[in-house]
């Protein structure tokens, strides 16, 4: 199995116009010029329509669809068997015998194990789907035209399995805000809709950490080192689980993605020698919502932690966080979120530990007519 080449690219067959890659008649020599990434598990309620979203793909080009099967025990194997049989030019998968999420939860950074041979790469897990035929075409093509672009995301619709009810074009009709730049992603832990990415082989992550969620230091590593687009049509839904890695109803789970989250933060301040007052904005934010939770889970090195910081933080710490509070609408809610804090009774229990923020309770009082 070979890559493709820059000097490949230049004589590449590019078909007069595209046709649904199940029509396609390639080399078994010629290297694909894009490679769709799938994870999947447990999936076996969802898995044929993100594989019929990719076989529906019209393009001029030879792709290659990699599905990694996460150990799953309901049929998700099954069906991508199913599809292996059925066009083993277009389908090579993946089968994990042993779960690899569950030997570690912090698995992003080598989950994937097949070899991406395509110039291009496209993400898209077992869970979502594509709806635009030309999703790709449109998306090669824009960043062959483009070479100063890495990554082109588009809109998406939201599924929301439990009731399904749908949320369609978040995006555009601002549903959803559009993070695109580094400080905006970094600070808001922006979702730009990971099923919609096509990006250059070359912006695929090396992580050097397994994080909780892989894509998000991926695009900060992205904004970073080439620009990044926003096609503003709907190609894709996103399907929003009861449960999933990055959404549950468990509180504890949430608790500890959430610290996952704000790890990534900490190290991408340090990476990107993030300035002082966004680090702070960041930093603030996250102990004021997550100490509760770590009262209520006895999470004493996060209690010390934030402590720490707080006891540390400038004396201009109020100031900082008006700054950055500008609209009464959201200087009003990261009030309101310190104040059903400091009410608690776990809070109350715990106002020894957290003695700091009685400095940031005091403060908010002079903020009251912002």
């Amino acid at each position: 199995m070979t890559d493709i080449s820059n000097s490949e690219l230049l004589s590449y067959p590019f078909l007069s116009e595209p046709i649904a890659v199940t029509q396609q008649q390639w080399p078994d020599e010629l290297p694909p010029l894009l490679s769709i990434s799938c994870i999947t598990y447990m999936h076996e309620n969802f898995i044929r329509d993100a594989i019929e979203g990719f076989l529906m793909q019209q393009t001029n080009f030879k792709i290659e669809i990699l599905i990694h099967d996460d150990a799953s025990t309901d049929k998700t194997a099954d069906i991508v068997r199913e599809y292996e049989n059925k066009y083993p030019k277009l389908i090579f998968p993946t089968y994990q015998v042993e779960n690899q999420y569950r030997k570690n939860p912090k698995t992003s950074k080598n989950v994937e194990q097949p070899v991406r041979r395509g110039k291009y790469i496209a993400k898209c897990e077992g869970d979502d789907y594509w709806i635009d035929p030309l999703k790709l075409q449109k998306q090669v093509d824009f960043l062959e035209k483009n070479k100063e672009y890495g990554l082109v995301f588009t809109d998406v619709n939201i599924l929301i399995q439990e009731t399904g009810e749908f949320k369609n074009a978040v995006f555009h009709d601002k549903i959803l805000p559009l993070r695109i730049n580094f400080t905006d992603h970094l600070v808001n832990r922006g979702f730009l809709a990971p099923c919609t990415w096509l990006c250059r082989r070359e912006f695929m992550p090396n992580l050097k950490k397994n994080y909780c969620d892989g894509t998000f230091p991926w695009l900060l590593d992205v904004f970073m080192n080439s620009k990044i687009y926003y096609w503003d049509e709907v190609t894709t839904v996103y399907r929003l689980l009861e449960e999933s890695a990055s959404h549950s109803k468990s509180k504890k789970k949430t608790y500890d993605f959430r610290k996952g989250v704000f790890e990534i933060q900490k190290d991408y301040i340090i990476k990107y020698n993030v300035a002082e007052e966004i680090k702070n904005k960041i930093f603030i934010e996250t102990y004021i919502h997550l100490l509760e939770d770590a009262i209520l889970f006895e999470d004493t090195d996060f209690i010390i932690e934030g402590q720490k910081y707080l006891q540390e933080s400038p004396s201009n710490l109020m100031t900082i966080i008006n700054d950055f509070y500008k609209t009464k609408k959201e200087y009003i809610r990261l009030k309101s979120d310190f104040e059903s804090v400091v009410q608690s009774r776990r809070y109350r229990l715990g106002r020894v530990v957290l003695y700091p923020l009685s400095y940031i309770r005091s403060k908010f009082k002079k903020f009251n007519n912002v």
